[in-house]
């Protein structure tokens, strides 16, 4: 009963709430650290058991560039905040 490494549905949505959280603005920070935890969740289950194949790195450089516009989101709005 426990959740299948290849069950792309919960990921989609997972994705999908945190990009409508990061376009409303009083949930904008929370959607960027949902947004980084799905995507450090991505490239690590496919870097450690699922593999890249077909993708050619595509998938993951997008990954890692929704991780790192997130994170660099997250932190410039904390900056901005104090």
């Amino acid at each position: 009963m426990g959740m299948d490494l290849t069950d792309n549905d919960s990921n989609t949505m997972n994705a999908a709430t945190a990009w409508i959280a990061s376009l409303i603005p009083k949930f904008s920070a929370k959607g960027a650290f949902l947004t980084i935890g799905t995507m450090a969740g991505a490239l690590v289950s496919h870097a450690a058991f699922l593999g890249f194949a077909g993708s050619n790195g595509q998938l993951a450089a997008m990954a890692g560039a929704v991780l790192i516009t997130s994170a660099s989101y997250l932190a410039l709005s904390q900056r901005s905040s104090n």
